[in-house]
């Protein structure tokens, strides 16, 4: 709603005040030309102001109980919004303008409370004869007088409700990775925290951006590696790195410790011109404790490696031959035992020769442990796989012993969040380009039956705009029953069954019957009940 300060609260007192002056004067206007009377400033700014101004007086019935008011005087802003013309607005009662079909007056008690408390009140209608919203702010004159003044605040009002629903999209969405998501403002302030979250910290999102929290404290509570964890997420933020991982013992839930991998990204809050930091938070608990125990002992790691759900390799460095692999490496590559015992490293790596050679060599003195390589399975699919590997001494030899992740599914995922942090207003406007941009007669329908979205030349067959055909239905528009009698057959079974469906039907148009072939699409919400059918026309050849 519209911010009303003191001195625009006076001014439009001071309008109102000289508009009831000047009501019932008539002009003076000479008829034989002589100079008119000059007006007053207040009666200029009164007439000339872009906001809708009425000034009212209440009416009451016999029993003195407030029933309508009058419009005794209308700038010609108000005529435009409200597309009227000033005589028939001056004059005219509330009912008469407003309420045609004997509805009660919106807001009429907040009127008479204004007029009683002699205090202005400000309020919000929509009328459904405009297909608008407006901004009322009304305030008592004297006696039974009071001023409105109004803004066409439609507008914003959608623009709002995009807003809103673009968020609860971008939430449902956020809530159902199973990524622990946190968004950092420049000052460290937690600004979004999804359901991940929550249930790995066992910190409700109140508490976490209720602006007391401290995220670092949860983040890393160890003092030993704070100082050089921070250090990088800052310098992310700061130097502008495309993203920086770290791994983070973490307070958890119940009083558990959390090992989690973090992949940090700079984040741009655009609206307000600053810097913070996007983290993506993965439980890689279990995996360490993995690789922790099977370096306790051979014993150990004999029965870890056969065992474990993670897949695992036991390489040669010297050669690359595959050693040893566990069942879930043969799951992950498709191979038999004995072909994958009959491989080098070589044949499914696919990065360079010279370029793995100097992995093992790394891995070998333990200058590094993690690497990421595209690795192709038995059936020639290609996928993302992340490998930790390290020296492991066995039967007298050093091999290099590698735990593998398959993260070719959880990059995706990292790309669809990276997508989603666009405005998803975009998305709307893409499928507006194509509903406008269509040859063919483009609508979608909502279980009512009603219009839910229409394309430009859809709509142009009703004369009407896109916008317009929102909410309306075919009996709204004037097409008989029984023209339409085997859509609505065909539109209750799509969405009952979800099939697609295709006939035709004659449309009444100004230019005249139009037979037009149709085809049904069913679309499918979240838990694949048909919530909004897609229908597509075109002229029968």
């Amino acid at each position: 709603m519209e911010k009303w300060n003191e001195e625009l609260l006076k001014s439009i007192e001071s309008i109102a005040s000289e508009a009831e002056a000047h009501h019932g004067e008539e002009d003076s206007g000479a008829t034989d030309g002589s100079p008119q009377e000059e007006l007053h400033p207040n009666d200029v700014v009164f007439r000339s102001t872009s906001r809708a101004v009425a000034v009212c007086r209440m009416l009451f019935n016999a029993q003195g109980i407030p029933e309508d008011f009058l419009l005794e005087n209308v700038n010609p802003a108000f005529c435009r919004i409200f597309d009227i013309v000033s005589e028939r607005a001056a004059g005219g009662s509330a009912k008469d303008l407003f309420m045609p079909d004997g509805k009660e007056i919106p807001a009429l008690d907040l009127l008479v409370r204004a007029l009683k408390e002699q205090q202005a009140v400000s309020f919000m209608f929509s009328s459904e004869k405009l297909r608008k919203v407006f901004d009322v702010l009304a305030f008592p004159i004297e006696n039974d007088a009071f001023c409105l003044a109004i803004t066409d605040a439609t507008a914003q009002v959608a623009a709002e409700r995009e807003r809103r629903e673009n968020e609860r999209f971008t939430q449902k969405v956020l809530g159902s990775v199973d990524i622990w998501v946190a968004l950092l403002d420049e000052r460290g302030r937690v600004v979004f925290w999804n359901a991940a979250a929550e249930r790995l910290s066992g910190i409700s999102a109140d508490e976490a951006l209720s602006g007391s929290f401290d995220f670092r404290s949860v983040f890393c509570p160890g003092e030993e590696d704070r100082e050089d964890i921070f250090g990088k997420m800052d310098a992310c933020r700061r130097d502008g790195s495309p993203e920086v991982r770290l791994e983070a013992c973490v307070c958890a839930a119940e009083g558990r410790s959390l090992r989690v991998e973090w992949t940090v990204r700079p984040w741009r809050f655009e609206d307000v011109s600053s810097d913070g930091l996007l983290l993506l938070g993965r439980d890689v608990t279990q995996d360490r404790q993995t690789e922790e125990q099977l370096l306790e002992s051979e014993r150990r790691y004999a029965a870890a490696f056969k065992e474990t759900m993670a897949p695992m390799l036991l390489v040669d460095p010297e050669t690359g031959a595959v050693c040893d692999c566990n069942d879930a490496a043969l799951a992950l590559y498709g191979y038999s035992r004995e072909e994958m015992l009959a491989l080098t490293n070589r044949e499914f790596n696919l990065i360079p020769e010279e370029e793995l050679r100097k992995n093992m060599e790394e891995v070998k003195t333990r200058r590094k442990d993690r690497f990421v390589f595209p690795h192709r399975l038995k059936n020639g699919e290609i996928r993302t796989v992340e490998v930790y590997a390290s020296p492991t001494p066995f039967q007298g030899k050093t091999f290099l012993f590698s735990i593998l992740h398959d993260i070719t599914e959880k990059q995706r995922l990292e790309e669809q969040l990276r997508l989603l942090a666009f405005d998803c207003a975009l998305q709307a406007k893409i499928l507006g380009g194509i509903l406008e941009s269509s040859p063919d007669y483009l609508y979608v329908f909502d279980r009512m039956r009603k219009f839910r979205f229409s394309g430009k030349k859809g709509a142009a067959l009703f004369e009407r705009t896109p916008e317009e055909m929102t909410g309306l239905s075919w009996d709204l528009l004037g097409v008989p029953k029984e023209r339409m009698a085997a859509l609505e057959e065909h539109l209750a079974q799509t969405f009952a069954k979800g099939k697609t469906k295709y006939g035709v039907v004659v449309l009444p148009t100004t230019r005249g019957d139009m037979p037009l072939e149709y085809a049904l699409y069913p679309v499918c919400g979240e838990n694949g009940v048909v919530d909004m059918v897609f229908c597509s026309m075109h002229d029968v050849p």
